[in-house]
């Protein structure tokens, strides 16, 4: 989104650095139908001289020198905001998208990198047309680039995590009608609205994995949620809700069937049961397994640790949005 250079190999590494972990995943058959997953490694590890170390030490271990990548961002690194598209001319666009958002995020705007993306499908009569914008530091950027070019990878692009899932989300049997990909992390829980590969809504939840084990860990087998558990439940259901009647009211598509949920560890099958009985719609967990080709069955931790970084090597997959 920020960053790109047009990729001088075949292939495609995707980097996701996280507070406590790096992952590097490589996908290849970017026009086959099912993409072919040569690579996925995670390692557990903190602090950023550990984290340019463990890169460093992945990078040459798999060969991948010079070989193009993709970082993922995480969304403490940016702010993505939902703004009104401003009427000017567009060599005047970026200018007046920097003025717009300068009182809507927490840092000077001459410190930020400015850069934006259209929402489709909006083409409601009377209605302001929206789209979404990001802005990170420039110094957090500024280290990210010099990491991933101390491991020795070349730089194509840095993506946010909305933009990353949407692209594990294009591979959803459901994304032809519309799919609901909620992903739930360490530090956050996104929820991301698709439809044909295309981004129409995404939403910080603010709800993270260990919430929802918490939650899990006092369910007894009953088909109710723990007494304790049960609002923070209601609430993360309600804001599901919430945001799947703004999809179908805001750009006039049908109702998305389903939602997904990322690979998760622990696994929350009291969740997914829950969810599914009060949300209305099925509520199942993602498999990698199923959407990739791979040499061997990838386990529940591979999936959990590394899905951004598999997300960020299919960019090759979409048309930019």
């Amino acid at each position: 989104m920020f960053y790109k250079r047009k990729p001088r190999v075949t292939g495609l590494v995707g980097v996701a650095i996280a507070p406590a972990s790096v992952s590097v995943a490589r996908v290849a058959g970017e026009d086959a139908q099912t993409p072919r997953l040569e690579l996925l490694e995670s390692v557990r590890c903190e602090g950023k001289a550990q984290q340019a170390m463990v890169l460093h030490e992945l990078v040459k271990r798999h060969k991948l020198n010079s070989a193009p990548c993709v970082l993922a961002l995480n969304p403490g690194d940016y702010s993505l905001l939902q703004v009104e598209a401003p009427q000017v001319d567009a060599t005047e666009l970026k200018s007046a998208i920097r003025w717009r958002v300068k009182d809507l995020i927490d840092f000077p705007v001459d410190d930020a990198v400015i850069d934006f993306f259209e929402i489709p499908g909006q083409n409601q009569p009377g209605r302001a047309k929206m789209m979404y914008v990001v802005a990170a530091r420039t110094p957090l950027l500024q280290k990210r680039i010099e990491l991933i070019e101390a491991s020795r990878l070349t730089l194509s692009a840095i993506d946010i995590s909305e933009l990353v899932l949407r692209n594990i989300a294009m591979l959803l049997p459901e994304d032809a009608g519309g799919s609901a990909l909620l992903y739930v992390a360490q530090t956050h829980g996104l929820l991301v609205l698709t439809q044909r590969s295309s981004l129409y809504q995404a939403r910080n939840l603010g709800i993270n994995i260990d919430q929802l084990s918490s939650v899990e860990g006092e369910w007894n087998g009953d088909t109710e949620a723990p007494a304790d558990g049960t609002e923070l439940l209601d609430s993360l259901v309600l804001e599901i809700q919430r945001s799947l009647d703004y999809y179908e009211s805001s750009f006039s598509l049908p109702p998305i069937k389903g939602l997904v949920l990322n690979p998760t560890v622990p696994e929350v099958p009291g969740f997914i049961h829950y969810t599914n009985k009060h949300l209305g719609i099925p509520v199942r967990a993602l498999d990698l397994n199923t959407l990739l080709e791979v040499k061997q069955p990838l386990g529940l931790d591979q999936q959990s640790d590394g899905l951004l970084a598999v997300g960020a090597a299919l960019r090759n997959r979409q048309k930019d949005q």
